[in-house]
């Protein structure tokens, strides 16, 4: 069972892979797809069991790259719903 630091831990990794895909897309070519694609992969295979709430702030944190502020206003939440959605997401994947 994963803990909410690792969670938090592998989403960071899936957001940076995300921020700079079109590098890791151009490597691949060279030295193949990195080992950690593959959580990548699992993660988004989990997130589609979701709420859809949870499904949409995982795409605009983790794959879009935005920051908790932005998507606050972007959805016309506060910063302090975006947070404890953020920690329901979390508690989601510590879950499944």
């Amino acid at each position: 069972m994963k803990t909410i630091n690792i969670v938090r831990e592998e989403l960071s990794d899936i957001r940076h892979y995300y921020a700079n895909i079109k590098d890791f897309e151009r490597v691949s070519k060279e030295i193949g797809n990195p080992t950690a694609l593959e959580m990548v992969e699992t993660y988004n295979r989990v997130v589609k069991k979701a709420p859809i709430k949870l499904f949409n702030l995982y795409v605009c944190l983790y794959i879009d790259n935005n920051s908790q502020e932005t998507v606050s206003i972007d959805w016309g939440y506060s910063v302090g719903y975006i947070k404890k959605l953020n920690k329901k997401l979390y508690d989601f994947f510590v879950e499944e």
